[in-house]
């Protein structure tokens, strides 16, 4: 496995959970994989054909552009990841092309669009170490390219920077109103980005990675962060919230951000507030980012919140111990994971919800009650959590759980039968 690419592919790190090609969720619902050549796909419902894997390791791919007579219209989800080919032919019957259908092709230098691509799921490219440049047609009716990075142009938004050029510094044009989902991810030349004041959003994941990133000033029209949209940015060590910030989406902004501890919040910002390096969002009552750069090795979270946001104290790894109050009633999604050391932590009684993997990684935890008011966990909630003891109520909701997923578990009551 490629050295870079291990921080990308952890099934935990800030939920981001990629499929790999030939993991089939829902496998009942799942249309049939077939083979032409090799490629894999499927065909969809309306007789079109969607690529889902190449096993191939020559040096160039030229896209088919039909199969059995059936154009071949969407290159699928990872389609393409970590495969080493320099040159590649999308053909004209083209349309979609999903989330990381080409992610971390590092031998890739340059792209050309055809003029009927006309969907993407974020930044297809991303992570491409020798890619520099997208090329489109003037007349493409959806993308544009400047100075060699991609753009959708009618909602103005900076869909991928080619994660191969060697610049340090990148000026977004004014104009654009928004960061797309991993813009700039795996882009590990750049020191400073230079954003206008036209930018509204920034999606999730949008600088991730990019650990060489030191000087980037937020836009003071910014109102939404998106989740993990600086993750794994090392070098990050300073950035302010801008007072028009009203929404941070699910996730902590910045796991992984070993070097930010200077994160401030503009004098006239009503959402959010941080208190020794701890970020909350006032409006919901949520605790929204633990700092890794806190010193201590324990943390006791206000009274009065109501919610631990997704990856909160995700990688916290100094954290032995953390005092929640009884107002706490959700743990979202990441919320806890890769806390390696944490070995005291109780849920109040008052906690109703548990995100997917919000447990995961948390090798020190040895015991963990969940109350019988709990009617909602996620996916690997407590996952490679080795030495952790689930204590539930008979019948709960939580014990099915524990049952369902194979988690070690033990009832308050399972020794009363010594006290008779």
């Amino acid at each position: 496995m490629k050295k870079k690419y291990r921080n990308w592919l952890t099934a935990f790190s800030c939920g981001m959970m990629l499929l790999m090609p030939g993991i089939v969720l829902g496998a009942d619902s799942e249309p049939e994989t077939l083979t032409y050549g090799d490629f894999s796909y499927t065909v969809n419902e309306d007789k079109t054909v969607t690529i889902t894997d190449w096993d191939s390791y020559a040096s160039s791919v030229s896209i088919p552009e039909s199969i059995d007579g059936m154009p071949v219209t969407t290159i699928g989800s990872n389609t393409f990841m970590m495969k080493d080919f320099e040159y590649l032919t999308i053909p004209a019957s083209v349309t979609t092309l999903e989330e990381s259908a080409f992610f971390s092709c590092d031998k890739l230098k340059e792209v050309k669009i055809p003029d009927t691509v006309v969907n993407t799921t974020g930044n297809p490219f991303g992570a491409c170490d020798s890619l520099t440049e997208f090329t489109v047609s003037p007349e493409h009716p959806v993308f544009a390219v400047i100075d060699g990075v991609l753009f959708e142009k009618s909602e103005k938004v900076l869909v991928a920077y080619p994660a191969g050029r060697k610049e340090d510094s990148y000026e977004v044009p004014n104009g654009i109103s928004t960061i797309g989902y991993r813009a700039f991810s795996g882009v590990e030349s750049l020191k400073k980005i230079s954003l206008p004041d036209t930018i509204t959003t920034i999606n999730a994941y949008a600088f991730a990675s990019c650990k060489s990133l030191k000087d980037i000033e937020l836009p003071e029209n910014l109102t939404t962060l998106g989740s993990c949209a600086f993750y794994l940015c090392s070098s990050l060590k300073s950035i302010e919230l801008p007072a028009s910030l009203e929404t941070i989406e699910d996730r902590n902004p910045f796991v992984e951000c070993s070097s930010l501890s200077g994160l401030t919040v503009a004098e006239g910002n009503s959402v959010f507030t941080l208190e020794d390096n701890v970020l909350f969002d006032v409006a919901n009552h949520t605790l929204v980012a633990y700092l890794q750069t806190r010193k201590g090795t324990s943390y006791e979270v206000p009274d009065g919140i109501t919610a631990i946001g997704g990856s909160a104290f995700e990688s916290c790894s100094d954290l032995t111990k953390i005092t929640l109050p009884q107002t706490v009633e959700s743990i979202g999604r990441n919320a806890f994971s890769s806390c390696r050391s944490l070995k005291n932590l109780e849920l109040p009684k008052n906690v109703t919800s548990i995100g997917e993997r919000a447990f995961a990684l948390c090798d020190s935890l040895e015991s963990l009650y969940l109350s019988e008011k709990i009617t909602e966990i996620g996916r690997y909630a407590f996952s490679y959590s080795k030495n952790l003891t689930l204590h539930v109520e008979r019948d709960s909701y939580a014990a099915n759980y524990a049952k369902e997923n194979d988690l070690t578990y033990a009832y308050p009551d399972q020794n009363d039968w010594l006290k008779g």
